[in-house]
């Protein structure tokens, strides 16, 4: 695990090496790690949920196909069973993995990942105001929205490989 985390903090440090100062460069960075970890905790409490507790777990995608065909299914029973237990529910477009597979595709938008963390810091005082640090609009990260996008769908693209490294 911290094997995993150094790999995808350097990952990460190389592609913004440059482009902003360390106080940035931790704001927006460990603002994603959280975000990820907030949506993988989310996804191994429904496997855990349909599948009993362990401490392994499947890879992400059969994480995923399973947290579908439970929201498929019956939305608001998902959403009953892991609010109280998480203390929030990311919704299924929403996801960290959700948009790694969107930044796979190329087509991943800024806007959404602004979207997801607005919609988190409105689930409580706890995550009020989270991500206000992170300015995904600064020219920091491109001169325009295009180059934004593609910067950070490279800084998930690496946190991805870091973590299959792990």
């Amino acid at each position: 695990m911290a094997t995993g985390l150094n790999q995808q903090l350097w990952a990460s440090a190389d592609i913004l090496r440059g482009k902003m100062d360390a106080s940035e460069y931790k704001n927006y960075l460990l603002g994603l790690i959280f975000y990820k970890y907030l949506s993988d905790a989310q996804l191994r409490e429904v496997y855990e949920q349909e599948n009993g507790k362990t401490d392994t777990f499947p890879e992400r995608s059969t994480q995923y196909a399973g947290f579908m065909e439970w929201y498929e299914e019956d939305k608001d029973d998902l959403i009953e069973n892991i609010q109280p237990k998480q203390g929030y529910f990311i919704q299924p477009d929403q996801l960290f993995y959700h948009y790694r597979l969107k930044a796979d595709n190329y087509e991943f938008n800024l806007t959404d990942l602004q979207a997801g963390f607005n919609e988190l810091e409105r689930q409580g005082e706890e995550f009020s105001g989270l991500f206000a640090d992170i300015d995904l609009n600064s020219t920091k990260l491109g001169s325009n929205a295009q180059q934004r996008n593609v910067t950070t769908t490279t800084d998930l693209t690496a946190s991805m490989i870091a973590q299959a490294a792990s």
